[in-house]
């Protein structure tokens, strides 16, 4: 799932929204998201490869192990990873552009060596529809 396939997962999403919230399915993995105000769902906290922790410090990225069970992405935010607070302005803004207050962002979000997770906000899915994607990944910098 590292590089071209990180890429072929966003393009393999499919959407099925519901009254409460909305589930999205990939590679054999389900994950619910929430509805926010202004017909905004987020996805918050998608494990995108395996923890990098005890013998995968410090190594490349590793797939996840395959499953199928629901991922709840929603609610809290996942630790991010060691830096400066640049990404909670970053996530501020995004947040503005959907229409959100800058408060939905913690601003002091608790920060680990586990942080390879995904945030994703999209506009009401459509099962049939093709939504653009922007993904912003740290360059580690």
């Amino acid at each position: 799932m590292m590089r071209g396939g990180f890429v072929g997962w966003l393009l393999a999403v499919a959407f099925a929204a519901s009254a409460h919230g909305v589930e999205v399915a990939s590679g054999g993995r389900g994950y619910a998201g929430e509805k926010l105000d202004g017909g905004v769902y987020r996805f918050a906290g998608i494990r995108y490869a395996a923890a990098p922790v005890g013998p995968r410090r410090w190594a490349p990225p590793q797939p996840l192990d395959p499953g199928t069970a629901t991922q709840t992405a929603g609610g809290a935010f996942p630790p991010a990873c060691m830096q400066g607070d640049g990404n909670v302005a970053w996530y501020r803004r995004v947040a503005a552009s959907f229409g959100q207050p800058p408060d939905v962002v913690d601003p002091t979000p608790p920060v680990a060596e586990d942080c390879l997770f995904l945030n994703v906000w999209t506009p009401q899915p459509q099962p049939d529809a093709a939504l653009p994607v922007m993904v912003w990944v740290h360059g580690g910098s």
